[in-house]
């Protein structure tokens, strides 16, 4: 029989490479059995549920992603990445106060969360708070913020775009569809941004 503690690691492995190749339900799958296994720490079981969210956030499952990062923020209040997943969840859904409410409290926990301070601005100009935005996007630049921290948030809002239009194209729902195009024109608006202030 194999020891519990190495079947959870070597499940956690493959499900990480699922959901690194795409493959998010089948992770998904994974993740959920070493949730239920009943060998894990809390804060084991944040990192899974965490993950799991991830997974959920890619397929646009945006209210169950949204439940799985706010039970990982719960059994480990200290993890960094559920913050700011719960407040791209919310501002996926076009709950742009929820959505800076989360950026802020990443920032408070994280300082050095860059990501978290962009996604504040774009929540913020989708509520077409430019002004606003610009003075958060202002904090970034005097937060360490390093080329491989540039391109990781170009990456990101690149993802945000193409699953953006994935939304366009799937629904048939109006304001769906104009939250999405918001989506769209402000994360082009940060990506030039990014791009012109470090370049």
């Amino acid at each position: 029989m194999v020891d519990p503690t190495i079947d959870a690691f070597l499940t956690t492995g493959r499900a990480d490479e699922l959901l690194s190749t795409c493959k998010y339900k089948q992770a998904g799958v994974l993740y959920l059995r070493n949730i239920k296994s009943g060998r894990l720490s809390s804060s084991g079981l944040a990192v899974q549920y965490n993950r799991l969210g991830a997974g959920l956030y890619r397929e646009r499952e945006y209210q169950k992603a949204l439940a799985m990062f706010k039970k990982a923020a719960e059994l480990d209040p200290f993890i960094e990445i559920p913050y700011n997943a719960i407040g791209s969840c919310y501002s996926s859904i076009g709950e742009f106060d929820l959505a800076i409410e989360f950026f802020q409290k990443s920032i408070f926990h994280h300082q050095e969360t860059a990501l978290a301070y962009v996604h504040w601005a774009l929540a913020l100009l989708l509520q077409e708070r430019e002004e606003d935005a610009l003075k958060i996007f202002e904090k970034v630049k005097t937060r360490y913020f390093n080329t491989a921290d540039k391109q990781g948030v170009l990456r990101v809002n690149e993802d945000e775009i193409k699953f953006a239009r994935e939304r366009i194209a799937k629904s048939t729902n109006q304001y769906d569809i104009n939250v999405a195009t918001m989506r769209i024109i402000g994360v082009q608006y940060m990506i030039d941004l990014i791009n012109k202030t470090f370049p």
